[in-house]
């Protein structure tokens, strides 16, 4: 049987800029054959690494322990209308880039460059931002909701007549939200770094820009309190 007098709830967090933005794109080539499929792909491949290179030199930092690349091949598989079902033709190779970068100022150029390659079937994804030093922050915020979780029990013996001294912590539990802010377009919520403005084009001084918006880390905090004290 518990001995819990009592259990107090309480909310803390942190507010802190983003410092890294994850980028991931891909791209296919078909052929006949799974080896005529991936010799397609070099001429990608080296697109994107003369893309990587040129804003290398206008000042994006890449983080070399947070850069991937991958390469798969396997069956093409196409639905077919009139018998309803996939059949094979021929083999499909994808070729995909992963990577962090702390150049935050860039990401918009980057993403534009990224997006323009002129390889098939591109697909690249809005720039992911993150926190690479989260633990410090989860116990900045803990111990935000520690400092208000004591003040509403002290409050609460204030009010009931009890010294808070004759108590002590039974038990707790922790629970992170996590971040509750992504990134975001100035202005109006586009995933895509440049929008379409005055009826169907764009004046490159008036292009939206993608910011990495700021990161909040939200905990909640219940603790339980036994009497130890007389």
């Amino acid at each position: 049987m518990s001995n819990k007098v009592t259990s107090v709830s309480a909310r803390g967090f942190v507010v802190a800029d983003f410092d890294t933005a994850t980028f991931s794109l891909s791209f296919n080539e078909f052929a006949p054959k799974s080896r005529d499929a991936k010799l397609k792909l070099k001429k990608g491949v080296e697109k994107i690494t003369a893309t990587l290179d040129a804003l290398k030199k206008k000042g994006l930092q890449v983080l070399v322990t947070h850069y991937r690349t991958n390469i798969t091949v396997g069956p093409n598989q196409v639905y077919d209308r009139h018998t309803g079902v996939n059949k094979i033709e021929g083999q499909k190779a994808v070729y995909s880039v992963t990577f962090q970068t702390p150049s935050l100022e860039m990401c918009s150029e980057a993403y534009d460059a990224l997006s323009e390659l002129e390889v098939n079937e591109l697909n690249v994804s809005s720039p992911v931002f993150s926190i690479r030093a989260e633990a410090d922050l989860k116990l900045k915020a803990l111990n935000d909701a520690w400092t208000v979780a004591q003040k509403l029990f002290n409050d609460q013996c204030t009010v009931l007549g009890q010294d808070a001294s004759n108590f002590s912590v039974l038990s707790w539990e922790v629970n992170y939200s996590g971040y509750d802010h992504g990134g975001f377009a100035k202005g109006r919520n586009f995933s895509n770094s440049t929008a379409a403005l005055g009826g169907g084009g764009y004046d490159g001084e008036d292009a939206i820009d993608l910011h990495a918006g700021r990161a909040v880390v939200d905990v909640i905090l219940k603790v339980d309190y036994v009497r130890t004290g007389s």
